[in-house]
């Protein structure tokens, strides 16, 4: 697990356990780094692809999170499993969208990702 420093004020001797604290007081203060995986699964020629990857990329600047395009056409279980049923937004492995993404509501599961 990494940990972004809050600040550059006192630190101890966590440098190297991929923790730095910021000292509060008697207090000290760790913050996450997150990183959230956004996978799209996709096919050539589809206009509702085309849509889940414009709210995708709209939202991505705001979160620490990498999109990945998997078509479904390159892997022969994945077309089996999926065939008309595209687009699937995946965020973390779990699906979160099948055939429309929402923008607001992928900016809610997104946030309720960065409060863990």
């Amino acid at each position: 697990m990494a940990f972004l420093p809050l600040s550059q004020s006192t630190r101890s001797g966590h440098e190297g356990q991929g923790q730095v604290p910021r000292r509060v007081g008697e207090v000290y203060i760790l913050k996450k780094i997150m990183s959230i995986h956004i996978e799209i699964l996709t096919k050539k020629d589809c206009c509702l692809c085309d849509d889940a990857k414009a709210i995708v990329e709209r939202v991505l600047p705001d979160y620490p999170a990498t999109l990945i395009l998997t078509d479904i056409d390159s892997d022969s279980a994945l077309f089996e499993s999926y065939k008309e049923r595209i687009p699937v937004v995946r965020i973390n492995g779990e699906e979160s969208f099948v055939y429309k993404a929402h923008e607001i509501t992928l900016r809610k599961k997104l946030d309720k990702i960065m409060e863990l």
